[in-house]
């Protein structure tokens, strides 16, 4: 390795490690992606390991798991012959769907090519579709979008592989979809793509709006993007038409204002609160239990923590909302839920303001 180049990388590297987020860490290494190769990533376990001997350990560990992201990076680079193999997969996934609707048959397909899932499964992704959805008539591209949707809602809950991965190919899966099945010419079938758009945005770790792992771009601006695609959903989920799709909106939309990072505190919780508020008067203990101990529990977060009002006031609407979450949270039929509402109660009757000392 001569001199230069050396000198280059040992520049680059200090650069990544002098950033502060993932996006900077992006933009530094787009913008010297001519020498991303394997040299490079050789001097980043070097350099790890001289962190290592001065006590940053820290920091090694995190150069050592960007270096090993580059090093499969650079092992799944295309090429035309397995760009090939990779159409050749998705076509026959695609196919498997469209013949076994109940996925089990795609499900083994991907177990047995996960070498397959990752960047250029996404790539080939769209260009496939750029070359075939145009050549289709309208009742063939709508199969085949719909199967798309099938197949982006399989890859998003499959829990082998690289996750960040499997989500970003869900997400191109469904907005391919949302090209054939327009706001105008499919309006539910849209919005129900705009909707699992923002679970997708909003999977991961420690959010409350959705159960998955989306590690990729800043949360806060993954979170104004579920705000956004659920209010596109929520232009069609028409409550009088939909209305157990509007409610679930509306639920979902609550927690992604609850999680905001960006806006005011106040009016971000205001907006969650409001949010509940409309999805309880469709989800009733009656009708949708399950769904309406969430949005209590949930509001019961929201006016512990709410800034406008009544402080004494807003503790007794939290104390009563999670008190109507424990007629369906029981300890015999879901003893973790009633475990985390209990844990929730409890916290409220500390901070309460009223009642006997």
């Amino acid at each position: 390795m001569d001199e230069q180049r050396s000198r280059i990388y040992l520049n680059v590297i200090a650069a990544l490690l002098n950033c502060s987020s993932d996006r900077e860490v992006m933009k530094i290494l787009a913008a010297n992606s001519q020498w991303i190769d394997e040299g490079f990533v050789q001097v980043m376990g070097q350099v790890a390991d001289d962190m290592v001997s001065v006590g940053r350990n820290y920091t090694a560990d995190w150069l050592l798991n960007l270096s090993q992201e580059l090093a499969s990076s650079l092992n799944n680079q295309a090429t035309p012959q397995n760009l090939e193999l990779y159409q050749t997969f998705l076509v026959e996934v695609l196919q498997t769907i469209q013949d076994n609707p109940n996925t089990q048959m795609a499900y083994l397909l991907l177990v047995a090519n996960q070498d397959k899932l990752n960047e250029n499964l996404a790539y080939v992704l769209q260009a496939w579709a750029r070359a075939t959805l145009p050549s289709l008539s309208e009742i063939a591209a709508q199969y085949t979008a719909a199967t798309l949707v099938e197949f982006s809602n399989l890859i998003k809950g499959f829990a082998l592989g690289n996750n960040e991965v499997n989500i970003e190919i869900a997400i191109i899966g469904y907005q391919i979809a949302a090209t054939v099945f327009t706001r105008d010419r499919s309006p539910h079938a849209w919005a129900t793509i705009q909707s699992n758009i923002a679970l997708a945005l909003c999977d991961k770790p420690g959010t409350a709006c959705a159960k998955g792992d989306r590690i990729r771009g800043e949360r806060a601006d993954n979170l104004e993007l579920v705000i956004h695609y659920y209010n596109q959903a929520l232009q069609e989920y028409k409550h009088l038409d939909f209305p157990d799709d509007w409610a679930r909106a509306q639920v979902n939309l609550g927690l992604a204002y609850w999680e905001r990072i960006r806006g005011e505190r106040a009016d971000n919780i205001e907006r969650a609160i409001e949010c509940y508020r409309q999805a309880c008067t469709e989800f009733t203990l009656v009708r949708s239990p399950q769904m309406w101990a969430r949005a209590q529990n949930n509001l019961g977060l929201a006016y512990k923590e709410r800034v406008c009002g009544n402080r004494a006031d807003n503790l007794e609407l939290a104390i009563e909302c999670y008190n109507q979450a424990l007629q369906v949270y029981t300890r015999s039929d879901e003893p973790e839920m009633w475990a985390s509402v209990l844990n929730n109660l409890g916290n409220a009757y500390c901070d309460r303001l009223r009642g006997c000392l």
